[in-house]
């Protein structure tokens, strides 16, 4: 295995060979310096892996295993997420929930527990299935499938377009022109995203409606927004493209920063789905969270 020992340091990640037999926990106290409370409550997050797996239990390993530890695991907000308020919808079916701003969908590569799936799981004592994503920073309405079956249905609705999402959000600058904004996004995995007006071989085209503004502030709007394309940090890469960065986007060119934690003035106020088994409209009532 080719690796190198001071690959991630500055992410808190460090690698190692096993140079002993021994429980996880005997071997992370001898070669890092790991006491058996951080490393249960590493283990408690899922941040350590073993042999590329991500391990949960203090587990026997032999001489030549090699482990990854994300000694600093990102933590996130969970005391913003209020139950039962955050549940919009429920049905058979699925679940709506307002997701708050901070919080990710799912498990991050260091932490397993910290995420709305795992919260909202373990308050209806149920397994849920992420069907779309919000961005950590972003708020509002998401849906969350209480089956494997309900999961595939959603995902042909977002397929044949009979899922519209609205989003709103506060932006620096005043005169964002109305209509259809297309960019075209570099397809890395690494963000903050890159986007352009010129189209590139093998970019991905993004299509955002900008359907109302409204001026706020001093050199500050409220814009209205259809989604039409999903790509990962969409909006905010747009917005910012276009000289309108999204107020509390650090990443994207914001200079106010609005709490401790990943948050943003970009919320999924309206999802429109058309299907037999959800209501045709689900709006955020009342329609701001924002102060």
């Amino acid at each position: 295995m080719n690796w190198d020992p001071l690959r991630g340091k500055k992410y808190g990640v460090e690698h190692l060979l096993t140079a002993n037999k021994g429980s996880l926990q005997s071997i992370l106290l001898q070669q890092a310096g790991i006491d058996a409370d951080q490393t249960q409550f590493l283990l408690s997050l899922g941040s350590i892996y073993w042999n590329q797996n991500r391990c949960l239990e203090n587990v026997q390993v032999k001489q030549g295993d090699y482990l990854r530890i994300h000694k600093e695991p990102r933590r996130f907000p969970v005391s913003e997420l209020r139950w039962p308020e955050a549940l919009v919808f429920e049905n058979e079916e699925i679940l709506v929930i307002n997701k708050p701003s901070g919080l990710p969908v799912h498990s991050t590569v260091d932490n397993i527990q910290e995420n709305l799936l795992a919260l909202i799981s373990q308050k209806i004592n149920q397994p849920l299935h992420v069907t779309h994503r919000l961005d950590v920073a972003t708020e509002g309405l998401l849906v969350l499938a209480k089956s494997k079956q309900a999961q595939s249905e959603f995902n042909i609705l977002l397929m044949q377009g009979k899922v519209r999402k609205f989003y709103r959000a506060q932006v620096h600058g005043e005169n964002l022109p109305l209509g259809e904004m297309i960019h075209w996004m570099e397809p890395s995995p690494r963000a903050p995203k890159k986007v352009s007006a010129e189209a590139h071989a093998g970019w991905l085209c993004c299509r955002l409606l900008v359907l109302e503004q409204k001026i706020i502030g001093e050199n500050l709007s409220e814009v209205t927004l259809e989604l039409l394309t999903g790509r990962t940090h969409q909006i905010r890469a747009q917005l910012s493209a276009a000289g309108f960065p999204v107020l509390g986007d650090l990443a994207y060119g914001s200079q106010t920063r609005l709490a401790s934690f990943e948050k943003i003035r970009l919320q999924s106020f309206e999802l429109q789905i058309q299907g037999e088994k959800a209501l045709p409209c689900l709006q955020l009532s009342p329609p701001l969270t924002w102060p």
